[in-house]
């Protein structure tokens, strides 16, 4: 039985696990894309575990924050078990990027950049990477958040010296661009 988005939107926002922060650490607040600083002793919820990044909603604003596997030790364990991600050096194949881009996901939809359709290009040469991708709206404002996770994933993981992503947008993305993979996972199959 397919599940509507809104379903999957309501499902996969139900952890609402509640912490609070051991010290003060870097987030990106969503959808705005703009770094920002919490402060230790805050209250946040946790609504999305997303491989190493979390997404926290502030009680009282509602507003939403990311936070990276470089400051996931500010959130107490005791409260939240937090499970480390095994990294694993790979070769330097098509494969294994796409594979670690997988990894990235969309703040907003709970789906992974490839999936969603953003990944047009990947193009590798020996210790090169060049991605051209595009976003779901000119407008948004998470552009350089998906690059730094992108690049982040794969210079961690892969022995590239340079990685390079260029936003563009023709086409212009649409709905169509998921995968079957994707729109399973968002109930629109």
């Amino acid at each position: 039985m397919a599940r509507s988005a809104e379903s999957y939107r309501r499902r996969s926002t139900q952890m609402t696990t509640s912490i609070r922060l051991k010290r003060h650490c870097s987030a990106i607040k969503i959808p705005e894309g703009s770094f920002t600083r919490l402060t230790a002793g805050s209250s946040y919820q946790v609504r999305k575990k997303l491989n190493d990044t979390i997404i926290l909603e502030d009680i009282i604003y509602k507003s939403l924050f990311q936070i990276d596997s470089n400051d996931i030790d500010a959130i107490d364990s005791c409260t939240f078990p937090l499970t480390p991600v095994a990294e694993h050096k790979a070769c330097n194949t098509k494969e294994a990027i796409l594979k670690k881009i997988k990894l990235c996901y969309d703040p907003e939809v709970p789906i992974n950049v490839l999936d969603l359709g953003l990944i047009y290009e990947i193009n590798l040469a020996d210790d090169a990477v060049t991605i051209k991708m595009t976003l779901t709206s000119i407008a948004c404002g998470m552009g350089d958040i998906l690059r730094t996770e992108i690049c982040s994933k794969l210079f961690r993981i892969l022995e590239l010296k340079t990685i390079k992503i260029q936003f563009i947008f023709e086409p212009v993305w649409s709905i169509n661009m998921i995968s079957e993979a994707g729109k399973l996972e968002l109930g629109l199959l």
